[in-house]
């Protein structure tokens, strides 16, 4: 649940920093606390789009009965969310960008 809520916040440090060493805990955890109500939204769609997921996985091979055609679905239905999720976090970051201060040495 903790890397849940951590992921985004994460993957997006890297994204902007364009290196690993940005998944630094002082750097995270101080940038989500500096805007924790758009963060709460992201997280929210974060969990969504994992219960989609979850649930299309559940569900679905009970009503096609190929194997194979419910995991490409699957997998283009996750990369789809998981792009929905992207584009969240760089609209999060493009609004609150003054407020993390990532950059603004």
């Amino acid at each position: 649940l903790l890397g849940c809520v951590y992921f985004p916040m994460a993957f997006t440090a890297v994204a902007m920093f364009d290196t690993v060493t940005a998944v630094n805990p002082l750097l995270i955890i101080p940038s989500i606390l500096k805007i924790p109500l758009e963060y709460l939204f992201t997280i929210v769609i974060f969990a969504l789009m994992l219960l989609v997921r979850w649930l299309f996985s559940a569900f679905l091979p009970s009503l096609i009965h190929f194997r194979l055609l419910c995991w490409i679905i699957g997998g283009f239905l996750g990369l789809y969310l998981y792009i929905v999720e992207v584009r969240v976090l760089g609209l999060v970051y493009w609004w609150k960008k003054n407020e993390l201060g990532w950059f603004s040495r």
